[in-house]
């Protein structure tokens, strides 16, 4: 499926990094050329870094949103529990 879908993209070489949140598959960097070619050692360290990078990023900004939205949820209920005790 891999190489007819190369053939589709018309690349002769692929390269995929996954991206992983909570250590799970989030999604892929896909990377692709016209030509065969080696990735060195040294450039294929610095994605994988910087997936992992990605990786720590997306779940520092997952937890701002769910910390925000946990504290939006708190608001509301402590201003209904104000409203009902005013009635």
């Amino acid at each position: 499926v891999h190489i007819q879908y190369m053939q589709n993209m018309q690349t002769a070489a692929s390269m995929s990094i996954s991206i992983l949140n909570h250590g799970e598959l989030w999604g892929l960097i896909a990377c692709h050329h016209s030509q065969p070619m080696h990735v060195p050692y040294p450039q294929r360290i610095a994605c994988e870094q910087f997936a992992e990078a990605f990786s720590l990023r997306l779940s520092a900004v997952e937890q701002i949103h769910d910390f925000r939205q946990h504290r939006a949820v708190r608001n509301a209920f402590t201003e209904l529990l104000a409203s009902m005790s005013e009635t």
